[in-house]
């Protein structure tokens, strides 16, 4: 039984693989969806993109907003777009960081509150980005993505950073289109 078993799961990888590779980098950009820089002036209480803040010993940099209208396999609702925000984070405090992209991280466009989107975080994964949910060891730095679904309409983003949920202390990140 268990030799049957290894079998059948040797078969269905060897066919998942197979399948995966006779797709063309065209049929992948179709299925999903590609992303596309976007953002433009920030807010004066906020840190914008490409400017460096410091919280509790940790550097955080938001290194790029794009949008997305995703493809065949991930699609927004209609009037919607998917937004993803790229961030930079280093340790450089005493203690290792957990940073977990829907605890750490939350964000208002045109002053409305969304929730973080498993489609655009898909979208960004086969766009080559991924999440921001990993550990962060001291001295260590990840580059990672939150993501978003929001009306295509938006033109005001604040997303707020919190490292340690307990403590309140936070970065708020801005970027208009």
């Amino acid at each position: 039984m268990k030799r049957f078993l290894a079998l059948l799961v040797s078969v269905v990888l060897v066919l998942t693989a197979g399948s995966a590779f006779a797709l063309d980098l065209g049929d992948l950009a179709d299925m999903v969806g590609g992303l596309e820089s976007v953002f433009g002036s920030t807010d004066d209480v906020a840190y914008g993109v490409n400017e460096r803040a410091e919280i509790n010993g940790i550097s955080v940099t938001l290194t790029n907003v794009m949008e997305s209208k995703g493809g065949s396999e991930y699609k927004p609702e209609e009037g919607n777009i998917f937004v993803v925000c790229e961030f930079e984070i280093k340790n450089n405090s005493d203690e290792d960081l957990m940073i977990s992209s829907m605890m750490c991280f939350s964000a208002s466009f045109d002053d409305k509150t969304y929730a973080e989107s498993i489609e655009a975080l898909g979208v960004a994964k086969f766009s080559g980005k991924y999440q921001l949910d990993t550990p962060v060891e001291v001295g260590e730095k990840v580059n990672g993505v939150v993501g978003y679904e929001v009306p295509e309409a938006w033109k005001k983003m604040q997303i707020r950073f919190t490292p340690e949920i307990y403590s309140g202390d936070r970065l708020v990140f801005a970027a208009s289109k």
